[in-house]
């Protein structure tokens, strides 16, 4: 087994024998199968919303089926099984789904295939040899370590994402961000290997992330003292650090990320930038100190970035994000 998307990774750089979470590798290896047969649902609606065509329950399919492979909420061989043989059926009912958006419009359906266009084996040895080209050191060969961890870095954020979009009241006028996020879903089943483009659609991930954390906010609920107190109202401009310890602090945070950047523009506008030293001045001056809890820390860090903040640190440094590797350029 190979696993790399907590915090826990062993060594600093990925769990090879056994989870430090306390998967086995029979797991392990079963959750990859499971995120390429989710991958290959996204595919179908995906192309169905595009036509106007949408399920709910598609949906919730695919961010559950997500969430059943993040660190520690599900390590039940059998429950992981179970939910890659109904990915095969949800894929179905995707894929008519995405027919019916065709006759609908009078589009011509594509013939769509891809490496999640496979039928699991109900044997569980067949299984886990099926599983074998999905795992992650298969695919480093295949593709390269740099392309690879920039696709888990893209994954492991809509991992938080589909965990927000799980937690919130549905509402009709929100299943744009459900269009968005199988769309970006889509773009990982098709293998993407261009590192431009995997930088371009991880910045997406953050950004779609602060959409789905605006779309629930309350914004009559003022900020929590310890993030309106960092800003100095005076001088705003100066380079302030704010250091953030779980999730519960992640959506407060972004509000203040938002309101921080707000003052600090308005005030460096308002004054001539000949009137500040060069110390003074840093592009959007915030720095980010966080340990990092699961995969929507990962949807953080995106979101983060994606608003033009370079100086982040997480505690400890992803494995994911080798920072001698290409996936720096997200760094």
């Amino acid at each position: 087994m190979f696993c790399y998307q907590c915090k826990d990774a062993a060594g600093g750089s990925g769990c090879v024998a056994k989870g430090e979470c306390g998967k086995s590798a029979v797991c392990a290896a079963l959750q990859d199968f499971l995120v390429e047969m989710t991958l290959g649902v996204s595919v179908y609606a995906a192309r169905a919303n595009e036509l106007g065509a949408f399920d709910g329950d598609v949906n919730d399919f695919i961010q559950n089926a997500l969430i059943a492979t993040m660190t520690g909420v599900n390590h039940n061989v059998q429950s992981i099984v179970g939910l890659i043989h109904q990915a095969a059926g949800v894929r179905g009912l995707a894929k008519t789904l995405y027919e019916i958006g065709c006759a609908q419009t009078r589009t011509e359906p594509y013939e769509l295939t891809g490496a999640w266009d496979v039928f699991p084996a109900e044997d569980l040895d067949a299984l886990l040899k099926q599983a074998s080209s999905f795992s992650i050191p298969h695919r480093r060969r295949r593709e390269g370590e740099d392309v690879v961890n920039q696709q888990e870095l893209i994954l492991y954020g809509l991992k938080g994402i589909a965990k927000v979009l799980q937690k919130r009241k549905k509402r009709p006028h929100d299943f744009h961000l459900e269009t968005r996020f199988n769309e970006l879903l889509d773009f990982l089943a098709s293998s993407p290997d261009d590192v431009n483009q995997l930088h371009k659609t991880a910045l997406e991930t953050g950004r779609l992330y602060l959409e789905v954390q605006e779309a629930q906010h309350d914004e009559s609920r003022s900020l929590p003292k310890s993030f309106e107190n960092i800003i100095d109202r005076d001088n705003p401009c100066r380079s302030v650090t704010i250091e953030l310890n779980g999730e519960d602090e992640l959506s407060d945070a972004l509000r203040f990320i938002k309101a921080y950047r707000s003052h600090w523009l308005r005030d460096c506008e308002q004054k001539s930038i000949s009137e500040w030293s060069v110390d003074r001045i840093e592009p959007f001056g915030l720095n980010i100190e966080f340990n990092w809890t699961s995969q929507e820390s990962v949807s953080f860090y995106l979101a983060v970035r994606s608003m033009g903040i370079d100086n982040i640190r997480l505690n400890p440094h992803p494995a994911f994000l080798k920072k001698h590797s290409v996936a720096k350029a997200i760094i």
